[in-house]
C-alpha cells in the first residue's frame, strides 16, 4: 500500500448496520489524516441502513473488489449473518481483482469462503469502527501492527501487546467521547504446551467456525494449519467453550494441525456491538494478524 490508496468500507455480516458517526468520524481521520489514504463507504453499507437483504450487501463486495482505485476492502463491524451471502458472492470476480480484505469476527466466515472459493489471503484484524474508531486515537499497538501489515513490506514478528482493556464505554450513550478506555498492564503470552510450529495461519471466531462453518462448503482444509481462535464479545462460558472446542477437534482431529493459538476475552460490565471487549493477556490480540494464508513458507511460529 501507498498514502492516498483508497480503503473501501462494506458491511457483509448483517441486515442492520451497527453504524455509529461519531465512531465512524474518528475512524475516517485515523485513515486520511494519520494513515493518509482515502476512505470510500459503499451506497449499502454505512449509516441509515437497515433491513438491508442479501443482495446489497453482497453488491457492495463486489463493486469493492471491481473497483481499480480501491486496495482494501475493510469490514465496518461484525455481526451474525455473514453467512447468508455465500451463495450470492461471484468468487472468479474476487479471485480476477485481489484486494487487502480485513475484518474479524462474524467476518470470519468470508475469510474462509474467500481462501477456499477464490484462493485469497485476508487478514484477521481491526474493523472500522470498534477498533479505527476507538477515541480519543487508535490504540499505539493497534496503530503499529496495522502499519506494518498495510505498509510494510517483508515477515513479521508479533511481540505481545503491553496493555490490553476490556473496558465497554456504550456507544449509543457516546460515553466513549468522555474519556479513553482505561489499559491495564499485560502479563504476554501464556505457553500451555511449549515448542516451535510452523505452517500457515488459518482461524477466527470460534462461535462463527463451529456455527456457520462446520459442515458448509466454506469449510477449509486444516491440514499442516496452526488454529488461532478468539471468542466474540457475547463471552460464553467456560462450559461453552470446551463445547465448541470439542466439536472443532473433531474436525481436525484427522488433520494434523501443528498449534493452536487461543486468545480469551474476558467479561465485561456491559453489552454493546461486536468488537466491544479486548483479548485477555492469555492471548493479546495482534492489530492484524495474517489469516488463512496459502504460502508454505511461513515463520516458525512460537505456540
Amino acid at each position: 500500500m501507498r498514502p492516498g490508496d483508497t480503503v473501501a468500507v462494506v458491511s457483509p455480516c448483517s441486515p442492520v448496520v451497527d453504524w455509529r458517526e461519531h465512531r465512524a468520524e474518528r475512524a475516517r481521520a485515523y485513515l486520511e489524516g494519520s494513515l493518509g489514504l482515502r476512505l470510500r463507504v459503499m451506497p449499502g453499507s454505512g449509516g441509515g441502513q437497515a433491513g438491508r437483504p442479501v443482495s446489497p450487501r453482497a453488491e457492495d463486495l463486489h463493486a469493492a473488489f471491481a473497483d481499480p482505485e480501491v486496495t482494501v476492502v475493510l469490514a465496518a463491524i461484525g455481526g451474525d449473518h455473514a453467512v447468508e451471502l455465500l451463495p450470492s458472492l461471484d468468487y472468479g470476480l474476487i479471485r480476477a481483482n485481489p484486494k487487502l480484505f480485513q475484518g474479524y469476527s462474524d467476518v470470519t466466515v468470508l475469510h474462509w469462503a474467500l481462501l477456499r472459493r477464490a484462493g485469497l489471503v485476508t487478514f484477521y484484524g481491526p474493523a472500522l469502527l470498534p477498533e479505527l474508531g476507538e477515541h480519543p486515537t487508535v490504540l499505539a499497538h493497534t496503530d503499529r501492527w496495522l502499519r506494518a501489515v498495510w505498509f510494510g513490506g517483508g515477515p513479521l514478528r508479533f511481540t505481545p501487546a503491553e496493555v490490553w482493556t476490556d473496558e465497554f464505554l456504550d456507544w449509543d450513550r457516546r460515553l466513549d467521547l468522555i474519556r479513553p478506555r482505561e489499559l491495564r498492564p499485560s502479563a504476554g503470552w501464556v505457553a500451555i504446551r511449549e515448542g516451535v510450529a510452523e505452517g500457515p495461519l488459518v482461524g477466527g471466531c470460534l462461535e462463527t467456525i463451529c456455527r456457520h462453518l462446520r459442515g458448509s462448503p466454506a469449510w477449509l482444509d486444516l491440514r499442516g494449519a496452526l488454529l488461532f481462535l478468539e471468542t466474540s464479545e457475547e463471552v460464553p462460558t467456560p462450559e461453552r467453550v470446551d463445547a465448541y472446542l470439542a466439536e472443532l477437534a473433531r474436525q481436525v482431529s484427522s488433520s494434523r494441525s501443528p498449534g493452536w493459538c487461543w486468545g480469551a476475552l474476558s467479561a465485561t460490565t456491559g453489552s454493546g456491538p461486536c468488537g466491544s471487549g479486548s483479548w485477555r493477556p492469555a492471548g493479546p490480540r495482534p492489530a492484524a494478524c495474517r489469516s488463512s494464508a496459502t504460502s508454505s513458507a511461513a515463520t516458525p511460529t512460537p505456540c
